[in-house]
């Protein structure tokens, strides 16, 4: 199943980009955001599982967040990368991973 996935999120990487420009999309990205002001601290560490393209990851790191981004698809994180340098911003790391293997991952932070 993850390696359908992958392949699937790794061919579409652009395509996942434009996925929060369309109205639902936009609805999804407020309410989001709505719940993420209401609900998180003013600064802290964010990983952002199942990121994608990095679309939240560069909206908390404008918002002062450490961002970690993590998802299945090495050409999403390549993808964000580049987008959050054509930001001027950088995560605190972008990793390729499993999310059902996230205690692999996670650094006791």
């Amino acid at each position: 199943m993850s390696r359908f996935v992958q392949e699937h999120y790794d061919e579409h990487a652009i395509q996942e980009w434009g996925r929060l420009d369309d109205a639902q999309g936009k609805i999804e990205f407020a309410s989001t955001f709505y719940l993420i002001e209401k609900y998180f601290p003013g600064r802290g560490r964010v990983c952002d599982i199942g990121g994608g393209p990095g679309r939240y990851t560069i909206a908390l790191s404008r918002r002062g967040y450490q961002v970690t981004l993590l998802d299945i698809s090495e050409e999403e994180i390549k993808f964000a990368q580049s987008q959050l340098e054509g930001a001027g911003l950088q995560a605190e790391q972008l990793a390729v991973g499993d999310a059902r293997r996230f205690r692999e991952f996670v650094s006791g932070s």
